[in-house]
């Protein structure tokens, strides 16, 4: 029987704890929930997946440190946002590169542990993803070849001086022009913080409930333009942080986005950032009732028929291969009676993520069928290639994937036949990878040295 791991369960529209197959055991690691170590020197916090973005959050308040923010409710796992390869706003908010130390354990109840956490007595655990051998991290993003059981996340130091920028544009073209100036600065890493964008329909789902209109129908342009939160004549929102260690660094990278800005942007303001401990956001699930209604005192959008999909394809930051992209997207979603809300979100200098959510109402008869889900029961419950849209403009779609190989093995992929063959338990002993068997009785190793309490042996 296949194995599904889920940590929270609040992957909503990727498919929330629904295995991608049917028949399917789910284990539940909820319940693992400690913050087993947090180094307020270094700057790391070893976590379990039970771990939240409120419960981590709460740990860092006053500390100087924050990681990057996320739109998933607070009670979401930060290490399955990173493992999934989740995108942050804020500094560093490719989350899956500030993962190291990780602990997986395989299918034989072995414990594989990477980076320096493998090497017994090593100072730098956690500290660095450089340790002698293979790096071993990347096989377990996004992969069903071993369960992570604890990571290591580098935190991200709190600015002494910020500003946050913000601007609009009056017609989708225009972006393409703002990419291509703002391209220099984040090559330079000199914007690391990410860059967002939103369309007024992805505005829309911000700003309250949806506007009435008849059903299996998008919004006139009209209705959206009298509704938009940034105003009728903003198609597009930007939003960017400055920061530096020092104001006169800050001010001085400000004035240079500014000064690439002017011209190709309209409204364009600076702000001191509104100061927040939250790492996730606390009204996620009300937007997931934007076309359901008012959510209830206490939402269960899972429950109450909330429909959500996310597609998220990857294209090269050049501005007019992004601009087309929208364009396809926003007109062939429009053209099947759906809200194109869609954001794009720049964390890595050379890619940016084109986030596209279909919101609707799973109440509605044929609501299913006509959002591209497979019918209810079946195995797979959302993913990037579930967008109702055909092919188009060429793009990657990195988000979460189906796990189901040529023929149905969950863990196999097409581009790399029978992994488990190379890269299974045996394997990996044979190929001198250190590893433990994984106990959980923390009475201290075969040397005899202790463990603190609470801590999960590692057996030699």
């Amino acid at each position: 029987m296949p194995v599904y791991p889920s940590s929270r369960g609040r992957n909503l529209g990727y498919g929330s704890r629904v295995p991608t197959r049917d028949g399917a055991a789910i284990l539940d690691l909820a319940r693992l929930d400690r913050i087993a170590d947090l180094d307020l020197e270094l700057g790391t916090a070893a976590i379990e997946p039970g771990v939240t973005f409120a419960a981590l959050g709460e740990r860092l308040r006053g500390s100087g440190f924050t990681i990057a923010r996320t739109g998933a409710p607070p009670d979401a796992s930060v290490l399955a946002n990173g493992l999934e390869r989740g995108i942050g706003r804020g500094r560093h908010g490719s989350r899956a590169d500030r993962l190291c130390g990780l602990y997986v354990v395989l299918a034989d109840g072995s414990l594989l542990r990477t980076g320096f956490d493998r090497e017994p007595g090593a100072r730098c655990r956690g500290l660095s993803r450089a340790a002698a051998g293979p790096g071993l991290e990347g096989m377990f993003l996004q992969s069903r070849l071993g369960v992570v059981a604890r990571a290591t996340l580098w935190l991200t130091p709190r600015p002494a001086w910020a500003r946050a920028l913000r601007f609009t544009l009056d017609r989708r073209e225009r972006l393409a022009a703002v990419i291509d100036a703002l391209r220099p600065l984040k090559l330079a890493d000199a914007l690391p913080h990410t860059i967002s964008l939103y369309n007024d329909r992805r505005l829309l789902t911000i700003a309250g409930r949806r506007p009435v209109c008849p059903e299996g129908q998008a919004l006139p342009q009209a209705a959206v333009d009298r509704h938009n939160p940034a105003g009728p004549g903003a198609r597009w929102l930007g939003q960017l942080v400055v920061d530096g260690a020092s104001e006169a660094i800050g001010a001085a990278t400000l004035v240079l986005a500014e000064t690439c800005l002017k011209g190709h942007v309209d409204g364009l303001a600076a702000r001191v950032p509104r100061e927040s401990d939250a790492l996730a956001g606390e009204d996620a699930l009300a937007r997931l009732y934007w076309p359901v209604g008012e959510p209830p005192a206490l939402p269960d959008p899972l429950a109450d028929g909330c429909g959500l999909l996310w597609c998220a394809p990857a294209v090269p930051a050049r501005g007019a291969e992004l601009t087309a992209t929208v364009a396809w997207l926003e007109e062939q979603v429009i053209a099947r009676g759906f809200d194109p809300a869609i954001s794009l979100q720049w964390a890595e200098p050379r890619v940016i993520h084109v986030v596209l959510a279909l919101l609707f109402d799973r109440r509605r008869p044929g609501e299913d069928a006509r959002a591209g889900l497979p019918p209810r029961g079946a195995a797979r419950a959302g993913g990037a290639r579930a967008a109702p849209v055909p092919p188009g403009p060429a793009v990657d779609a990195p988000g979460p994937r189906d796990r189901c190989g040529p023929r149905g093995d969950a863990g196999e992929d097409p581009a790399s036949p029978r992994p488990r063959r190379h890269l299974g338990p045996g394997a990996l002993r044979r190929r001198g990878v250190r590893r433990g068997r994984w106990s959980g009785h923390g009475r201290g190793d075969r040397r005899g040295r202790g463990r603190g309490a609470g801590e999960r042996e590692v057996r030699r």
